[in-house]
């Protein structure tokens, strides 16, 4: 996969992660780098942190087939 990408991957440990895995495209955060956060105190976050990849290798395949779609909010929906 990283073969595959323009930008390079990191994956940092975040022990303040509230959720136990994210993925941060570069694109979207004005880096030069995709970048995998993740929790180890919270449970499964192996499993996460390849489930964040995947999402990363889906939005690679939709940019080759020029179907990607990017999705933002700015949290004014949560209550």
């Amino acid at each position: 996969m990283a073969s595959a990408c323009e930008f390079p991957i990191r994956i940092e440990e975040n022990q303040n992660l509230e959720v136990s895995a994210k993925i941060e495209f570069a694109e979207v955060y004005s880096r030069d780098f995709h970048l995998v956060k993740f929790n180890p105190n919270l449970p499964a976050v192996e499993h996460l942190v390849m489930h964040e990849l995947t999402h990363l290798l889906y939005v690679l395949q939709a940019r080759k087939d020029s179907c990607n779609k990017l999705f933002v909010t700015d949290g004014s929906h949560k209550t």
